[in-house]
C-alpha cells in the first residue's frame, strides 16, 4: 500500500463528497420525475424532505403532512434509492448537513 499524505486524503474525501452531493441531487430529481405532485426537495440541518405545491411535506407512509386522514401515496417506495444512499453514506459524509434546495426544473439553492 502506498503512503498517502493528509492533504491527498483530504482531497479524495472532498472529491467523494462532491460526487455524493451530485448523486443526491440526481436521486431526488428522479423521485420528482416519478411523482408530479412533488414540487421541491430540501436538505439541511440533518434532515431531508420533499414538499408538494401547497408546501406540505410528502411522507412516503402518510402522504401529506398536516393532512387529516392522510393516505398512503406509494405501494413501493420511490424514495428507496435516495433513502438507501443516505442511510449508507450520511454518517461518514454528513450530506444532510450540506444545504440543498431546489424546485422542479430549478437550480440548486445552497444558501437560504
Amino acid at each position: 500500500m502506498s503512503e498517502m499524505s493528509i492533504e491527498e486524503f483530504n482531497k479524495q474525501v472532498e472529491s467523494l463528497a462532491e460526487i455524493g452531493y451530485s448523486i443526491i441531487e440526481k436521486l431526488a430529481r428522479e423521485v420528482m420525475d416519478k411523482d408530479k405532485r412533488i414540487s421541491s426537495f430540501t436538505m439541511a440541518m440533518g434532515v431531508y424532505f420533499f414538499s408538494d405545491y401547497d408546501g406540505c411535506h410528502i411522507d412516503e407512509e402518510l402522504g401529506r403532512s398536516g393532512e387529516y386522514g392522510a393516505y398512503k401515496y406509494y405501494k413501493k417506495s420511490i424514495f428507496d434509492p435516495l433513502n438507501n444512499f443516505l442511510s449508507e453514506h450520511n454518517e461518514a459524509f454528513k450530506f444532510t448537513g450540506m444545504p440543498m434546495r431546489f424546485v422542479r426544473d430549478g437550480e440548486i439553492i445552497t444558501d437560504w
